[in-house]
Parts: C-alpha cells; structure tokens; sequence
C-alpha cells in the first residue's frame, strides 16, 4: 500500500503538534504548514509573517508543487485557529489571537 502522506496545517500550536507526532509515530511521512519550523516534519513549510492572505498562499502552493509533484496526499487535517488561551464561559476576555482577513482574488 505504501507510504501514507499527511498534511498538518497549524502544526506547532497545541493541538497541531500533538497531531504531528501522533502520525509520525504512526509511520506517515507529514509534510507541516505554520508560521514556525516543524522539526518533527519530514517537510516543514514555513508561512512569511508579512504579506497577503494571498501571497501568503502562494509561498505555501510553490512548497507544495516543488515537493509533492509527484505523490497525493491521504489526508489533510487543519488545526490552525490563533486560540490565546482562556475559558470560553468567561465574559470579556479575548480568546482568539487574530483572525486574518478573507481576501478573494
């Protein structure tokens, strides 16, 4: 059957690196998307800090095309969501970093 191929976008927050290491253990290879290096990866795509939405996903697509032409991937799994912590039942406090904006072309 081969190798499994699995993509984790937001893979250095909590729940992302969990997934990580949880499939790697597992025996696929992963290929990580985030704003830091995954050293756990077998590939590690690093998203720049400036720029737009869009070029910010074209960074990601030229990764993706150089590194993966040849093979599909089984699944891709997102857990990125910029949570800052805190309770959900609290009133008042921010539990989300940021949210970037939606920028259709």
């Amino acid at each position: 059957m081969g190798l499994k191929r699995l993509l984790v976008y937001g893979s250095r927050g909590s729940l992302g690196s969990v997934c990580t290491a949880y499939f790697k253990s597992n025996n696929f290879w992963i290929c990580t998307v985030d704003f830091k290096e995954n050293p756990n990866a077998d590939l590690s795509i690093v998203i720049p800090d400036s720029g737009t939405s869009i070029e910010q996903h074209s960074v990601i697509h030229k990764k993706l095309i150089e590194n993966l032409a040849e093979y599909k991937l089984d699944a891709i799994i997102c857990v990125a969501g910029g949570w800052a912590g805190g309770n959900a039942s609290s009133k008042g406090k921010i539990l989300f970093k940021t949210v970037l904006p939606f920028q259709p072309k």
